[in-house]
């Protein structure tokens, strides 16, 4: 299980080492990129206000929309993100939890809009990926969507040719192919669509398909 110590130990440098990173390759090339295109997203989609963002971390994704007045509910398992994170958005309500332990737990029985993540998925393997989409799935309101923003790639020759290309590249994590988890999900009332936002960064946005 991943500790959340390092993670603590990295919030008062995180924003600046993203921004540095943003500018060079793997893994943080595109970056901002990823993050503006969730941005745009909700900012224009016809749905509600109230958001879960998952790895919230110090709160670049989400100050934006706190700002356009959405109501965000950031979770993460770093005490130190969330302090950034609150500097940010004091209005925000910022939920200490575990996306692998208690998380589903804590959001037992509420709706959400937009359920976010990026940069966090892939700490877990992507059959945990696919178990946790589908439980979050219960959490969306009728015209909901989830928005996935991380290391990612269309399909796994194409991870296999950035990995190839990139030193330092970590073999711990779990990057995924788009491909692979829309097929995993093809059987669940989602509309998928991928968008490669850099050489290792894209976004996988599923809306609920509204049957009811």
């Amino acid at each position: 299980m991943l500790e959340s110590s390092g993670f603590n130990q990295w919030a008062n440098k995180y924003d600046g080492d993203i921004m540095e990173g943003d500018k060079k390759g793997y893994p943080f090339a595109g970056y901002f990129q990823t993050l503006s295109l969730i941005q745009q997203f909700i900012l224009e989609y016809d749905s509600g206000r109230r958001i879960l963002d998952i790895g919230v971390g110090t709160g670049l994704l989400t100050e934006v929309l706190y700002q356009n007045g959405y109501e965000i509910t950031g979770v993460d398992f770093s005490a130190k993100m969330l302090e950034k994170a609150r500097e940010k958005m004091p209005g925000a309500r910022l939920l200490l939890a575990d996306m692998e332990s208690d998380l589903i737990d804590k959001i037992a029985g509420e709706r959400f809009d937009f359920i976010l993540s990026t940069y966090t998925l892939h700490h877990i393997p992507d059959n945990e990926k696919v178990r946790l989409l589908i439980d979050l799935s219960g959490n969306l309101t009728r015209k909901g969507a989830i928005l996935i923003g991380d290391i990612a790639f269309e399909n796994a020759v194409q991870r296999a040719k950035v990995k190839n290309e990139s030193p330092g590249w970590d073999d711990s994590e779990f990057y995924f192919a788009a491909d692979e988890i829309q097929k995993a999900l093809a059987g669940y009332p989602f509309r998928s669509t991928y968008t490669q936002t850099s050489l290792c960064s894209g976004v996988l946005i599923l809306q609920r398909l509204q049957s009811e």
